[in-house]
């Protein structure tokens, strides 16, 4: 039975078979088609490049004369007079300057005077008190050397996490010296009041 079926499908599978290997061919064919000739074109790498003709120059227009100028005007002037004239003649003596007299006057400096601040600088809020909302003061007690500089810094606090904010802050600080007899001088044990307020 089933080779009946198969024998019976066979003319109909080859017929089928054979029109799409013709349909393939087809497609796959490709039309032969001359190929358009190229123009032979000519090119001129250097192009001849003509001279620029020289202007021309016209010798026909007229050429208007013009009289010269007259000489110049001589004036006759006696001998006499020219004899009678001085050599010299003075126009006028300069006044004379006397320099002022300068008297030699010292710059006055003050004997003696208190330190008094240049450069002051805010301390630093601690990150971890600020974070906490911890507020404080500091009362700091220094030295000043004659250069105007702070040393011997000693920080007292509310909260020990100020001291050492407080205490670089008053270091960076300049001042001018005390003063002594006109000699700058160590000022010893000042003392400030560093406040930490939390703004609001």
């Amino acid at each position: 039975m089933r080779l009946a079926r198969f024998a019976a499908g066979m003319p109909a599978a080859a017929t089928v078979t054979f029109f799409l290997f013709l349909g393939m061919m087809t497609l796959i064919t490709v039309e032969y088609r001359e190929e358009a000739p190229i123009p032979d074109y000519e090119i001129d790498i250097f192009p001849t490049v003509e001279p620029i003709p020289d202007p021309e120059i016209r010798t026909d227009l007229p050429v208007t004369q013009f009289d010269p100028p007259p000489p110049p005007i001589r004036l006759e002037v006696a001998r006499a007079a020219v004899d009678a004239a001085p050599e010299a003649m003075d126009i006028g003596a300069l006044p004379t300057i006397e320099t002022p007299a300068i008297e030699h006057q010292g710059i006055y400096v003050a004997a003696n005077r208190e330190e008094t601040p240049l450069v002051r600088f805010d301390p630093v809020y601690p990150d971890n008190l600020l974070m906490r909302g911890v507020e404080g003061n500091c009362l700091v007690v220094y030295d000043i050397a004659a250069d105007g500089t702070p040393f011997n810094i000693s920080a007292n606090c509310s909260n020990s996490g100020f001291v050492r904010s407080a205490e670089r802050a008053v270091q960076r600080w300049r001042f001018n010296p005390r003063r002594e007899d006109g000699q700058d001088v160590v000022r010893r044990a000042r003392q400030t009041n560093l406040d930490f307020r939390i703004a609001d």
